[in-house]
């Protein structure tokens, strides 16, 4: 092989699928790396309605274990910033089903990784905020 072939591309000549395989969903699919690769490296999810539910599920359970620190006096300022990450990129993976997983060396389309993105911003500043507000008064 020479060093400017491409493996996704060779794998695509001889019928092969490398990476992320659309209808399918992966565990690796729900952190906020997985997120954050969707908009900058245009990857997508497998199965993003199914991902947008279980962040929605992600984001409950860290309010509520933030919640129960906050009632029994801990500082819970480690988990409450993912609450409203999870919560908001859920939102719309769930309602707008994008960004899907497309075949390499195919990327999403833009306009889905520009509105996953702004959601991340959104949730990543309100989860700031809401340190801020835990941490300072």
């Amino acid at each position: 092989m020479r060093s400017d072939e491409d493996p996704a591309e060779i794998a695509a000549q001889l019928g092969l699928e490398i990476g992320t395989v659309k209808g399918r969903f992966r565990a690796a699919d729900l952190s906020p790396v997985s997120i954050l690769s969707a908009v900058v490296a245009g990857e997508g999810f497998g199965r993003p309605r199914l991902s947008g539910l279980a962040y929605l599920g992600l984001s409950l359970g860290c309010f509520l274990i933030g919640f129960e620190m906050l009632t029994s006096g801990r500082l819970a300022y480690v988990i409450v910033p993912f609450v409203p990450i999870f919560a908001i990129c859920g939102a719309w993976l769930l309602v707008v089903g994008q960004p899907e997983a497309v075949p390499r060396p195919q990327k999403v389309p833009r306009w889905a990784r520009l509105g996953l993105g702004l959601c991340l911003a959104i949730g990543v500043a309100l989860g700031i905020a809401a340190d801020a507000v835990l941490l300072f008064g």
